[in-house]
């Protein structure tokens, strides 16, 4: 017994000695790495043969911001023409296109070295009045796009529908094709994921038989701070990079034309459900026809043909047929056992892992399968493996994160649309000017998943 004693009277002893000896291991750990920056700072390194050529550069006040947002790392490469990896330089070519309207070069902010001046010369900087001009017409070309989406529930019959509105005038504030295919896919996404549609959320309410009543909170509650990311995202760091058109009086026209159709589309949506006694209600896809056929006599003369040929080949049929691959693949997984394995290994995750597996899985299977799909596939058993917290948010958040597979190859429906639809642009270009936004809704979707005990009665 009294060497038990001795020996737990040691081992407290031990444990009160172990926490002054990991807080000085901790202060040297600071001080070391405070070092370690100072002698990067001071190039004191005998080995630093190439100075970078931050040391040749002096920024005016207040544009030190702009400067490390615009070149960060590339600033630490020197200009030496002796070093292995350095600035080399070019000339100024006057055929450089030249930056928006109301926007000034960073360069008239910078004194910088020659090999320097023709990237500085590229970069632009707007002054935030400038921007508060721009966001309230990125909002207006965002209206159509979310309504649509809110209404048919799918992010690619939105960029179909509206997002030929909303091409002129993005093109004629200067933006390039594929910030113009990224600002679209995200807002039709944004419209997806708002009540009162939402196909990917209804397909995992089905599968969980949830009613599907009182979700409008909880949907704007996701896909109203992705809609407000995106319209400061390309508002701030993904504007006009080309010259302001003119508008013309054709120009003008033609939108207003493009508008009709549109309007003639929700006002219908919102008949049937002011008068759900009165009006039978046509569903989305006639509506659309409908749509569809009113803007026929607005065409001009001849390019009918071109409209149909359009429409029936090209991106919109390699999706048709992509889709239709999808629904075979699907039933293959069912018959060979594979669908069931997914659905054990969703409901047998344990925290933290099962945020993670659906924060990635769920986008990168549905990149194969559609948003639709991976809803039905891992949505639902994801739904059933919370439980224990309230339905409503467990659906609203799981299909917010299936929407991510709008953007991810094979398929990336909304990606590949909105470059259909602009004209230009790759899926590439459209993910890396899309991620900012669609990560705030994933980090929205999770934090929703993980307090959902807390939210509800307040989202539901």
């Amino acid at each position: 017994m009294r060497a038990e004693a001795a020996h737990s009277a040691a081992r407290q002893a031990l444990e009160v000695a172990r926490g002054p000896l990991a807080d000085a291991e901790r202060r040297a750990q600071r001080l070391d790495t405070e070092a370690r920056t100072l002698a990067k700072l001071l190039h004191v390194d005998a080995k630093m043969l190439w100075p970078p050529a931050l040391d040749h550069v002096s920024v005016d006040k207040g544009y030190e911001a702009a400067l490390g947002a615009a070149l960060g790392d590339d600033l630490e490469a020197p200009i030496d023409p002796s070093a292995p990896m350095r600035w080399a330089g070019a000339a100024i070519d006057a055929n450089d296109p030249a930056l928006p309207d109301g926007v000034h070069a960073l360069a008239d902010h910078v004194k910088a070295p020659q090999q320097l001046a023709r990237r500085l010369a590229q970069i632009g900087v707007i002054e935030r009045d400038q921007a508060a001009r721009l966001l309230p017409l990125l909002t207006l070309v965002a209206l159509p796009l979310f309504v649509v989406g809110m209404f048919v529930g799918l992010s690619g019959v939105a960029v179909l529908a509206a997002g030929v509105v909303a091409v002129p005038a993005l093109r004629q504030s200067g933006f390039d094709d594929a910030a113009m295919a990224a600002f679209i896919a995200v807002m039709a996404t944004a419209g997806m994921i708002a009540p009162p549609m939402n196909v990917p959320a209804m397909l995992i309410a089905d599968g969980v038989n949830m009613p599907w009543t009182n979700t409008s909170r909880t949907l704007l509650a996701l896909a109203l701070p992705l809609a407000a990311a995106a319209l400061v995202w390309f508002t701030v760091w993904q504007g006009p990079t080309k010259p302001r058109g003119e508008p013309t009086q054709a120009s003008v026209a033609a939108c207003l034309r493009g508008f009709a159709p549109l309007l003639l589309i929700v006002a219908i949506w919102i008949a049937v459900r002011l008068f759900p006694t009165v009006l039978i209600d046509p569903a989305s896809p006639l509506i659309l026809v409908i749509g569809g056929l009113a803007a026929l006599p607005m065409l001009p003369k001849g390019e009918l043909r071109k409209v149909v040929m359009a429409t029936f080949t090209g991106t919109p049929l390699l999706l048709a047929a992509v889709l239709v691959t999808v629904g075979i693949l699907v039933q293959i997984m069912t018959l060979t056992g594979v669908r069931g394995w997914l659905v054990i290994s969703t409901m047998s995750l344990t925290v933290p892992w099962n945020y993670v597996s659906l924060a990635v899985g769920m986008p990168l299977l549905g990149g194969a399968l559609t948003a639709m799909s991976v809803s039905d596939v891992i949505g639902v058993p994801a739904a059933f493996s919370f439980i224990g917290q309230d339905m409503i948010i467990n659906v609203a958040a799981l299909s917010a994160i299936a929407s991510l597979a709008e953007f991810v190859p094979p398929t990336a429906i909304a990606a590949a649309l909105s470059c259909y639809v602009v004209g230009g642009g790759s899926i590439g270009q459209v993910i890396r000017r899309a991620w900012p936004p669609m990560t705030v809704l994933l980090v929205v979707a999770l934090l929703m998943l993980i307090f959902a005990r807390q939210l509800t009665g307040i989202l539901t």
